[in-house]
């Protein structure tokens, strides 16, 4: 008994700890960042845009896309921690419909900045299959912003 007990926990720890390279991006889901500087504060913003045709529904964890660190001059300033909750939800998204992910505040300086993003979703064109999870898709970018002037 508790050695099939330990097996289920590393193989779930397998699975939660399985990295997003290992996911292929959708074609038709693009990964973007909303960006502002004001007043010395940097809000950083991931989001996902749909392009497909046909509507489409999605299911993730707490967010659709995060923040995964934001560095300058190769110096980590901010890293993703994870989520104290995870819940999965589900939404339906049609052609050039945006789903924002977790919303990060940062006070910085202006300058260069290197912002690296993630998504991860499973996504399904149809009805919901109710059996078998639909295939899950990643997407990984990493942006660089410049940041000039005061933010005020």
């Amino acid at each position: 008994m508790m050695r099939s007990l330990s097996l289920v926990i590393i193989l779930l720890s397998v699975i939660t700890f399985r990295s997003c390279d290992d996911l292929k991006p959708h074609d038709d889901v693009t990964l973007g960042l909303d960006s502002v500087y004001s007043g010395g504060t940097l809000y950083l913003t991931p989001y996902v845009v749909y392009e497909g045709e046909e509507e489409a529904t999605f299911q993730f964890g707490s967010s659709i896309a995060w923040i995964d660190k934001v560095e300058q001059e190769d110096e980590i300033i901010y890293e993703y921690e994870g989520e104290p909750v995870d819940v999965d939800q589900k939404t339906t998204l049609d052609h050039e419909d945006e789903r924002g992910g977790f919303t990060i505040e940062l006070t910085v300086e202006p300058g260069i900045y290197d912002v690296y993003l993630t998504a991860e979703y499973f996504m399904y064109i149809g009805e919901w299959p109710e059996e078998n999870m639909p295939p899950e898709y990643g997407h990984f970018k990493i942006q660089t912003i410049d940041i000039q002037g005061n933010g005020n």
